[in-house]
């Protein structure tokens, strides 16, 4: 019978795959994406984020991220699972 031996979970997005040099991109795709109504949310937001808007706080978040993925691989590999079933919504 099969047993299980680790569970885990992380989000994803492309902020995960992209250099933060480069995360700007998304902003001017979420400004023009017609599935977004962009001015709506900047209406919503909650505070000004312009503190965590810059290209410092981008790679600190990148790097903080990575850490997080390695541990999570780290994990992983020390499970050493036979199988691995991945969940996910896209």
């Amino acid at each position: 019978m099969a047993q299980v031996v680790l569970g885990m979970g992380t989000s994803h997005g492309p902020q995960l795959n992209i250099p933060p040099s480069q995360w700007h991109l998304l902003t001017e795709k979420d400004q023009t994406d017609p599935r977004i109504d962009y001015q709506a949310l900047l209406r919503v937001v909650p505070r000004d984020l312009t503190e965590e808007n810059t290209s410092e706080k981008w790679q600190e978040r990148f790097d903080a991220c990575h850490v997080a993925l390695r541990h999570l691989e780290g994990k992983l590999r020390a499970a050493k699972p036979d199988a691995i079933v991945v969940i996910g919504d896209d």
